[in-house]
């Protein structure tokens, strides 16, 4: 063996020996009961606090083991911290070299109680005071180990393993409830990391679960870039039991909701980056803004993928998609400023092909009941840009694009269907060539709506139609009380009067047109039908309504006041030739192919009420009337003539023209007309009540034809005769138009008979006193004298 060997093998063994020589030593000197009589008064002071201690086992070589740790309440003998063992393995050889290699750290089943207290203080509050004191009195200070090292020369810390097993960590907070503490659990806790090092990336895990929800995160950790990943997992968890702390930001009252989410967090010196999906279920409150519609079993799942750039305050939303029970609802683009005092958005929203009867039938049932029965269906896609300072969320809406497909709905037996694309600017809203179908039928709507934000909505819409069947929008079902009066039985309550319609308030203010080249009517065509209207502070103005049918043309104007109940209205109503006959069979089909002519008619109205009581009390009209060619046949009015008269040419009786005027009041119609045919002239006077009624004077005339067949042996009519021949005939006509009745007015003939009698007397005088009618002026006394004889006597 050389020099050298020997010296080698020398420093070897006194090496050996010196490590022996320690290790007798620590098991001699460093006894668990020295340990505990130095440590923990050092403990107790600098805690504040009781601590003990159980058995303590120390190996130079191999590390520290400490057993029933216990760190008790500042006040009182609770435990405040506790751990059946802690254990600190490491390596000592490589500490010779600069090097900290620990083989374990470990913490068996820990158990800590932290306590809030009735006036917002901890148990703990000390220890973070005494912290934050510190740290504001030390001034930070280069370490004189790291200012006389380079990096090449600073000691490495290496940890091949970090274990927390079977942890517990309970909260108990009395500052809401001092009587009745909330209490929340964390059990179950185990933490586990791998190769820790300062120098470069290691793995960790934690388990755990939270108030029995399940609870993990896997990551990594890398301290010398200051960067990190965890993939983070949670189910189950119950937020009612966090309710006492968000309970007064609710509005309304929550009943059930539980939290389940999946994400990933990675973190950058720079930035901070998450994606994952969160899904809030059995979803259970009542709003107070919706008392009557009560959320139930709702879902809401958010899937996203952020990225937050810290130095420079900016939030990309690279997706978000929110899922409220199936309907979806996506974002993207990117919040900026977030470092300043108003962030600015520009993002967009994005709705796709949204099935509206499962989005219905998704939201609460409540909510929507109002909806259903319309049956609403059909697709909505929608594209929405919001841009602009935070704080001003109508000022966020820049542009919007809406497609609607076959949008459609139920309502009085119709399904009329919408197609076309709404498109938004700002705070404009827009629609060109909006596509309304009715069965076969189609218009184009055109609209806009300057402010959807202002108090009173103003909307200016145009409807245009080559050819649309009205009847479907004008037909209505016999009411339900008919209907119910029928099927009740003698004994049953009576039906409830329906109550008159208004008054409303209405936030809009709109003007618009509708023009129809031909619309159709019960098969009857209306050409160039036009409508003006608009609608201001609850008043709806009807410019114009004219159109060309029958023949004719019609022309009305007026107003509706809808802030009055019963609503009040008031307007003209022109028409010009429009044939009687196309009027029966539309307004009054029983008595079509009865009345022809063609009828002139300007009227003006005022009223209130939409029940037939009130319009019968409320509805007044004054007007003036005229018609050519007029005719009436086959019908109870002419039968019931002829019947009288005696005369079959009456069952069919025409006019060459005829006039009047008429007023409406109390329900009756007065009626001051004359009619003017070849073998009949009508001077009807007199009421037709709004309900049919009829008590009318007709001063009817019948032409010398037509009185020859009255009277055939001549003897009676000529006492009724004017000088052309035309036989006066009195009549008064009562009943109803369904049944009326017609008799003599017995006292006009009694008046009209004798005036005839004596006027036949007169002229049978005069013929005896100047038989060759060449006396006149010297017989003018005696004439006078024996008018006023035969006046005075047929007077009586």
């Amino acid at each position: 063996m050389t020099r050298r060997g020997k010296w080698w093998g020398i420093f070897v063994i006194v090496l050996v020996l010196l490590a022996v020589g320690l290790t007798l030593l620590a098991k001699t000197l460093i006894t668990p009961e020295r340990i505990k009589a130095h440590l923990l008064p050092l403990a107790k002071e600098a805690l504040a606090r009781e601590v003990t201690l159980g058995d303590v086992k120390i190996g130079l070589f191999s590390g520290i083991r400490l057993d029933d740790l216990v760190i008790f309440e500042k006040a009182g003998d609770e435990p405040l911290i506790r751990a059946d063992q802690a254990v600190l393995r490491y390596q000592f050889w490589p500490l010779l070299q600069g090097q900290v290699v620990v083989d374990e750290v470990r913490l068996e089943n820990p158990r800590i109680t932290l306590i809030r207290l009735a006036d917002g203080s901890f148990n703990i509050s000390d220890w973070l005071q005494t912290t934050d004191d510190s740290d504001a009195a030390v001034e930070p200070s280069p370490s004189p180990v790291s200012a006389d090292r380079d990096e090449g020369q600073a000691i490495d810390l290496l940890v091949s393993r970090l274990a927390v097993g079977g942890g517990e960590m309970s909260f108990v907070d009395y500052q809401i409830n001092a009587q009745a503490p909330y209490r929340y659990q964390i059990d179950n806790l185990n933490v586990e990391a791998t190769d820790i090092s300062l120098e470069q990336a290691f793995p960790f895990s934690v388990k755990a679960r939270l108030n029995g929800a399940e609870f993990s995160v896997d990551g990594k950790l890398n301290p010398k870039d200051r960067a990190g990943q965890a993939a983070i997992q949670l189910s189950d968890l119950d937020l009612t039991a966090f309710l006492p702390y968000f309970r007064e930001h609710l509005p309304g009252h929550l009943g059930s909701l539980k939290l389940d989410l999946t994400l990933s967090v990675a973190a950058q010196e720079q930035s901070l980056s998450s994606s994952g999906n969160l899904t809030l279920r059995d979803i259970a409150v009542n709003l107070n803004a919706l008392p009557k519609a009560p959320i139930a079993q709702a879902r809401l799942a958010v899937d996203y993928d952020l990225l937050y750039e810290t130095s420079a305050g900016i939030l990309a939303v690279n997706r978000m998609r929110v899922d409220l029970n199936g309907i979806p609802l996506d974002l993207q683009g990117e919040l900026t400023g977030l470092d300043k005092k108003t962030p600015q958005a520009d993002l967009q929203l994005s709705l796709t092909d949204l099935e509206l009867r499962s989005a219905l039938n998704a939201l609460p049932a409540g909510l929507v009941s109002s909806l259903q029965a319309f049956d609403p269906a059909g697709f909505v896609t929608a594209r929405v840009e919001l841009a602009g300072p935070v704080d001003n969320p109508q000022g966020l809406l820049q542009r919007g694009d809406f497609q609607l497909t076959n949008l459609q709905g139920a309502a009085a037996g119709l399904r009329p269907v919408l197609n076309g694309r709404l498109q938004l600017q700002g705070q404009e809203l827009t629609a060109e060539k909006l596509q309304l179908a009715l069965g076969e039928d189609s218009a184009l709507i055109d609209l806009q709506i300057p402010d959807i934000f202002a108090e009173t909505i103003a909307i200016t819409s145009s409807v245009t139609a080559d050819r649309f069947r009205v009847d479907p929008l004008l037909e209505t079902k016999k009411p339900a009380e008919a209907e119910v009066s029928k099927a009740s039985p003698p004994d049953s309550p009576p039906a409830q009067v329906s109550q008159e319609v208004g008054p409303f308030d209405l936030p809009i203010k709109a003007d618009g047109e509708m023009r129809i080249k031909q619309a159709i009517y019960q098969g009857m065509p209306i050409d160039n039908l036009l409508l003006l209207y608009r609608l201001d502070k609850n008043l709806l103005t009807v410019e114009t309504l004219s159109g060309q049918v029958a023949g004719g043309t019609f022309k009305q104007s007026g107003t509706v006041d809808l802030s009055r109940k019963g609503l009040a209205y008031q307007g003209r109503v022109e028409l010009s030739s429009l044939a009687l006959d196309t009027l029966t069979r539309l307004f009054a089909p029983r008595a079509q192919g009865t009345v022809l002519g063609a009828l002139s008619l300007a009227t003006d109205f005022q009223g209130r009420g939409t029940q037939a009581a009130t319009l019968r009390e409320h509805l007044t009209a004054e007007g003036d009337f005229s018609f050519v060619n007029g005719r009436l046949t086959a019908s109870p009015l002419t039968q019931g003539f002829a019947d009288l008269l005696r005369l079959a040419e009456l069952k069919d009786l025409s006019f060459k023209d005829g006039s009047g005027n008429y007023r409406i009041r109390q329900g009756q119609l007065h009626l001051n007309g004359k009619m003017s045919g070849q073998d009949l002239h009508l001077t009807p006077t007199g009421t037709i009540g709004l309900d049919g009624g009829l008590n009318l004077d007709l001063a009817a005339r019948l032409s010398p034809h037509l009185s020859a067949k009255l009277d055939k042996k001549g003897k009676v009519a000529g006492y009724f005769s004017d000088e052309q021949g035309w036989t006066r005939i009195p009549l008064t006509l009562g009943g109803t138009l369904e049944r009326p009745r017609f008799v003599f007015d017995s006292r006009a003939l009694k008046e009209q008979a004798g005036e005839e009698l004596r006027q036949k007397l007169e002229e049978k005088v005069m013929e005896k006193l100047d038989p060759s009618g060449t006396s006149g002026e010297k017989l003018e006394p005696a004439k006078q004298l024996m008018k006023d004889a035969l006046q005075g006597l047929f007077g009586r």
